[in-house]
């Protein structure tokens, strides 16, 4: 498959999303920057988040929609998504999230403009599920900044991330755990290997945090031998050098976690 040097190509895997869906939906399709691919991937919900994506395939030919027939998570549906995108730049969106209408436009920016630079990320506002804003996020923007602390105080915001393929190897995209985040934290730590990353320092996303509950037992010991894994497979793997304290704030925060 070829690149097309003019298209961006956004990926969005929707699982029982019907709630916030329109509203992520209008934020790409009314983007500033126009040449884009929508590819969404629906993993066999059970709501109305089919038909809302059919509905929107309709009016605008952007859209390519395709439906799992059973439930396959979040790294299979991105993997899906990723061979049939055609785009120079790739980027992703949490189905319950909203874009400002100019965060495409800006990343391209960015990215034609430092053509050594493999991939950007944008700092985000929280907002609740009425759309009220609160807290904004204060990335660092710089590679060695991001790359130093990526496993144990996320740098990037990952949904926010636009990468441009022509900088890194074929298949180098790919995603090997479904355990959120930890399967864009495994990614981003092996395209660091190829090339640099960086934040626009302006808010460009809205990240919905919704009511909290409390993380389970068995969800909490999933999630930290998650991390117990990918800190391994950093040493190994990649050479990197995440620090002991991060293993063990990791550990204290899992126990006393909320997911949102």
């Amino acid at each position: 498959m070829r690149l097309l040097d003019s298209i961006t190509s956004i990926i969005i895997p929707v699982c029982n999303s019907e709630e916030y869906l329109t509203e992520t939906l209008e934020s790409i399709t009314k983007q500033t920057h126009q040449a884009l691919e929508i590819i969404a991937i629906d993993d066999a919900s059970k709501d109305a988040s089919f038909l809302i994506l059919k509905k929107y395939q309709k009016i605008d030919k952007r859209i390519k929609v395709y439906k799992n027939k059973k439930r396959y998570g979040l790294s299979t549906c991105y993997n899906r998504a990723l061979k049939r995108a055609k785009g120079k730049y790739v980027t992703f969106m949490n189905p319950k999230d909203v874009n400002s209408l100019h965060r495409i436009g800006r990343q391209v920016l960015f990215l034609e403009k430092n053509t050594k630079t493999a991939g950007v990320g944008t700092q985000y506002t929280e907002i609740d599920s009425k759309g009220r804003k609160f807290d904004k996020s204060r990335l660092p923007l710089t590679h060695d900044e991001i790359y130093k602390s990526l496993i144990s105080n996320p740098t990037l915001r990952f949904e926010t991330v636009m990468l441009n393929r022509f900088l890194l190897p074929k298949d180098s995209i790919r995603f090997t755990s479904d355990l959120y985040p930890h399967l864009f934290t495994d990614l981003f730590l092996n395209l660091s290997q190829y090339g640099k990353f960086a934040n626009i320092d302006q808010n460009l996303y809205f990240l919905r945090k919704e009511t909290k509950y409390k993380l389970k037992k068995q969800k909490q010991l999933d999630y930290f031998m998650s991390y117990i894994q990918l800190w391994i497979k950093s040493i190994a793997v990649y050479d990197y050098r995440p620090s002991l304290r991060s293993l063990l704030t990791t550990f204290s925060s899992i126990k006393s976690a909320t997911v949102k």
